[in-house]
């Protein structure tokens, strides 16, 4: 209901402090995630501030389906300024693991797209498109995967930040082994199979 109030114009009716959250649960549990998401869009061109612009945003990283995720993705490089557009993605990519797969999959689709989108600027903001794409992965395949993407199509000026998302790849992905090894997967299996 106060989203809605929201959507109709009452600016009170959601904090600021609560937008991006809000918008996030109002789609995510959405009855008609499609109508809940073009009023999302519809907020986005009609906000005046681009803090209530980002919420909105960050709310689009909650698309329920694949359909929304890949929407929400193009709107965003498309639609949205330089400065910004990684926000859908990097509240995709930790909203689930379907949002995880999606902004990768989508950035390895799209890479010429992304490139031309940062074009020359600042590299911190193609960082953070990386962020949004490849990180939180947790196996050593992953790494080698996302690892060979980029030897075939560099980004020399965000070297660093790839090493360092596969170096954190690679370290969940030893710490997973040693659970997965470890006495601890046995008892926490056990456990599983009796609730």
């Amino acid at each position: 209901a106060r989203f809605d109030k929201f959507a109709a114009g009452d600016k009170t009716a959601v904090p600021s402090e609560y937008q991006s959250a809000v918008f996030k649960l109002v789609l995510a549990a959405a009855k008609d995630p499609g109508a809940t998401f073009d009023k999302l869009l519809q907020l986005h061109d009609t906000l005046d501030l681009n803090e209530e612009k980002k919420a909105v945003l960050l709310g689009l990283g909650a698309a329920p389906t694949d359909e929304l995720r890949i929407r929400a993705l193009d709107f965003a490089l498309t639609n949205v300024k330089m400065q910004d557009f990684f926000y859908v993605a990097l509240s995709m990519h930790g909203a689930s693991l379907a949002g995880r797969d999606a902004t990768w999959i989508h950035f390895q689709t799209n890479f010429d797209d992304y490139k031309a989108k940062v074009g020359d600027s600042n590299s911190s903001i193609m960082d953070a498109a990386l962020v949004g794409a490849a990180s939180g992965f947790g196996t050593a395949a992953d790494a080698d995967a996302i690892h060979a993407f980029f030897a075939e199509h560099p980004l020399p000026r965000n070297e660093r930040k790839i090493n360092q998302i596969l170096e954190g790849i690679r370290t969940n992905a030893k710490y997973l082994d040693s659970i997965v090894a470890s006495p601890a997967a046995a008892w926490l299996d056990a456990k599983a199979t009796r609730a």
